[in-house]
């Protein structure tokens, strides 16, 4: 009897910890990174974000600890009530490429309709919204780490960490990789109806 009593307590405390961390976290400040972060932050700015604006509507950032860094990124085009959608991967790690001039980068750019870029930005902004602190007992080293910002009078960010499969991050980060996906088509027009209806319910849930 005392056994079953604490596997339950366990697992209560364990379903608690997971609900509790299931929201975006905040971005370390200048001051709170690491000595190394500093290089290699200004590397992903100057390389994967290059000749694109620095005052994006909206972006989302992806660093693996094995893969090749990308980014996307909706920025506002000169004519009224224009937007387009920037995708780019590195070819090569920036992280992990030593000379780092030899490093090339894809790049994707289509146009955004109002409409579905005021989905993304009301699912981000509702998300960021969230965005609170976590005490950790362990501090992860290989995994991915996804940064999502979006344009209110400047920018507000948060960020997750390889994100628990089933978890409303989990899906925050798939919707943003298949917005990522439908955008890199040459015979991208809009979102589809599947994704559509995929954002419409996600930025509910975080709303509520």
């Amino acid at each position: 009897m005392k056994h079953k009593i604490l596997v339950f307590l366990f697992s209560m405390v364990s379903l608690v910890g997971f609900a509790q961390n299931d929201h975006l976290e905040p971005l370390n400040g200048y001051f709170d990174m690491y000595s190394h972060e500093y290089e290699y932050y200004a590397n992903i700015r100057s390389i994967l974000f290059k000749g694109m604006p620095g005052s994006p509507v909206l972006r989302y950032l992806v660093i693996p600890s094995f893969e090749t860094e990308y980014v996307l990124q909706v920025d506002r085009g000169q004519a009224n009530n224009t937007y387009y959608i920037n995708v780019r991967r590195a070819k090569q790690s920036i992280w992990s490429t030593k000379d780092k001039s030899i490093i090339e980068v894809e790049k994707w750019r289509n146009s955004i309709s109002l409409e579905d870029l005021e989905l993304i930005k009301q699912l981000y902004q509702n998300a960021i919204l969230k965005t609170q602190y976590v005490v950790r007992n362990t501090i992860g080293t290989d995994g991915t780490r996804y940064y999502f910002s979006v344009d209110e009078m400047g920018l507000m960010s948060g960020q997750t960490w390889s994100p628990n499969k089933g978890s409303t991050m989990e899906k925050l980060v798939n919707i943003s990789e298949a917005i990522m996906n439908e955008a890199k088509a040459s015979t991208f027009v809009g979102f589809s109806a599947p994704l559509r209806a995929q954002i419409k319910e996600l930025t509910l849930a975080l709303f509520l």
